[in-house]
């Protein structure tokens, strides 16, 4: 399991996409949350760094944007089916 210190891009390279993290077996519902806001979290700051003008090849494309997107889906997906009374 990816740790509080994994980057976005480390866990991207482990999972690809935040679905394969729902999907993961050996994940508790905690540790998804925890992977999943790691990573919305690094995006995040990704994102603040491009707005900057800080930018790295990713934030040209708008690919963070599109990939933070996914992060919250999946975080949402995994809210929604650990509280069905949402």
């Amino acid at each position: 399991m990816p740790d509080r210190k994994t980057s976005a891009r480390d866990v991207e390279k482990l999972y690809k996409e935040p679905r394969r993290v729902l999907e993961d077996p050996d994940l508790t519902t905690e540790d998804k949350i925890s992977v999943l806001e790691n990573w919305k979290s690094d995006l995040l700051q990704l994102q603040r760094a491009s707005e900057e003008s800080m930018q790295s090849p990713d934030a040209r494309d708008g690919s963070i944007a599109e990939r933070l997107k996914r992060v919250v889906e999946a975080l949402e997906e995994l809210q929604l089916d650990a509280d069905p009374e949402r």
